[in-house]
C-alpha cells in the first residue's frame, strides 16, 4: 500500500499538472485512460449511520476516441433491511463533453486538497468519497457531512 505521504506528494505533483483550459482540459487522471480503463468517481453517504447508506458512483469510460460517463445509484433501507441489500435505482450514461471534463478534473483537484488537509478523527460515521482508477486510489472522509462537490459534479453532468 502506498504511504500517506506518497499520496500526498502524488497529489501535488497532480495538482500541479492539471490544466482546466476550457478548450482542452488535461489531468492525468482523465489523459491516462485506455481502452477498457475505468476512473472511478465514488460516494457513499451515512445514510444508515455507521452502517453507511446509499452509494453513487460516476464511471468515466474510453470508447474509441471518446470519453463516456455512466452514473449509477443505489439505495438501501436502513430500518427495513438488516442486511442493507442494495436495489439499483438509477443507471444512466452519456458522452462526455468538454465542459464536463472540466467539471471532473475540478472535482479531482478538490477531491485531493481535501484529502490533503483532512484531520484523522474517530468517528462511527462520515460520507465516503473516493476516486479510483487502475494504479491508485484517495479516498476523503467527510466527518462534518457538509462537503457537496460529488452531488454538484453528478448534478451538472446530468441535470
Amino acid at each position: 500500500m502506498f504511504t500517506l505521504k506518497f499520496k500526498i506528494g502524488i497529489s501535488i505533483l497532480l495538482l500541479t499538472f492539471s490544466s482546466c483550459n476550457m478548450h482542452n482540459p488535461k489531468s492525468p487522471f482523465l489523459d491516462n485512460i485506455k481502452q477498457g480503463d475505468t476512473l472511478t468517481l465514488f460516494a457513499e453517504y451515512a445514510d444508515c449511520g455507521e452502517w453507511g447508506g446509499h452509494i453513487e458512483k460516476l464511471f468515466v469510460t474510453k470508447r474509441g476516441s471518446d470519453f463516456w460517463i455512466t452514473f449509477y445509484k443505489d439505495t438501501v433501507s436502513c430500518k427495513d433491511d438488516p442486511n442493507n441489500n442494495r436495489k439499483k435505482i438509477i443507471e444512466k450514461s452519456k458522452l462526455l463533453a468538454t465542459g464536463d471534463k472540466k467539471q471532473i478534473i475540478e472535482y479531482i483537484n478538490n477531491l485531493l486538497i481535501e484529502c490533503r488537509k483532512v484531520p484523522i478523527l474517530i468517528s462511527n460515521a462520515s460520507n465516503n468519497f473516493r476516486l479510483i482508477n487502475k494504479d491508485t486510489s484517495f479516498q476523503y472522509n467527510d466527518y462534518t457531512m457538509e462537503w457537496k462537490e460529488f452531488s454538484r459534479l453528478k448534478n451538472k453532468i446530468f441535470d
